[in-house]
């Protein structure tokens, strides 16, 4: 994709339509204020080489470190064409608005905050119980170790915290652990070892640290 054109036709056609509220960093739509978490709508390129993207619509719960993860997220309809002129995007940019309006925005309004991710996460968790999916996730673990942190729920977050230690002994248990996996438990018990008050402090450092990452204002 052509970074510079996406970025100046967003600019000229997307913003305008969108209306208040949104404004453009690098190329990605940022709603709202950032805090614990931020919500952003940006391009993804398809599988398959072609001049075509889709668009994503993104809740990132910035209490976790680093500007790659994030388990909140929904792709949005449609395939679009990638201009190869300015004035190409201007009907592009037009069905982008109406996709994020008619599903981006009822998504980002449920889940773009604190409560709304907590709600998510356990969304995502009772759908896996059905499948039969009972092994827990780091990630998700460690998503929800901080979430508890940050509504004063330390007991929650102590559970939270245990279900990630029994993931981090299930991947050592493998014939090939994954390390990153270990570091998301090193990171989590770290946080827990500070107490209620200073893990909220830590994770405020993480959410600015991943909000600068981010280029998120």
């Amino acid at each position: 994709m052509d970074v510079g054109r996406w970025e100046k036709a967003v600019d000229a056609y997307l913003l305008p339509a969108l209306g208040d509220g949104w404004r453009a960093v690098e190329g990605r739509l940022v709603r709202g204020p950032v805090g614990w978490t931020a919500q952003t709508a940006q391009p993804v390129p398809p599988l398959r080489p072609r001049p075509n993207f889709q668009v994503e619509v993104i809740v990132w719960l910035l209490a976790v470190p680093g500007a790659d993860g994030h388990t909140c997220s929904r792709r949005l309809e449609g395939v679009f064409p990638e201009p190869d002129s300015l004035a190409g995007y201007e009907p592009v940019m037009a069905d982008i608005r109406d996709v994020v309006l008619r599903q981006g925005i009822p998504f980002l309004d449920r889940y773009g905050d604190v409560e709304g991710l907590l709600a998510h996460r356990l969304e995502w968790e009772a759908q896996d119980a059905e499948r039969g999916l009972t092994d827990p996730d780091v990630r998700a673990a460690e998503e929800l170790a901080y979430l508890h942190v940050i509504r004063g729920d330390w007991d929650a977050a102590l559970s939270a915290a245990a279900l990630a230690e029994e993931a981090g002994e299930l991947n050592r248990s493998r014939p090939h652990p994954i390390p990153w996996e270990d570091a998301i438990v090193e990171r989590v018990r770290a946080v827990i070892a500070l107490g209620p008050d200073g893990a909220r402090e830590a994770l405020a450092r993480n959410a600015a640290t991943t909000a600068a990452a981010l280029s998120l204002p």
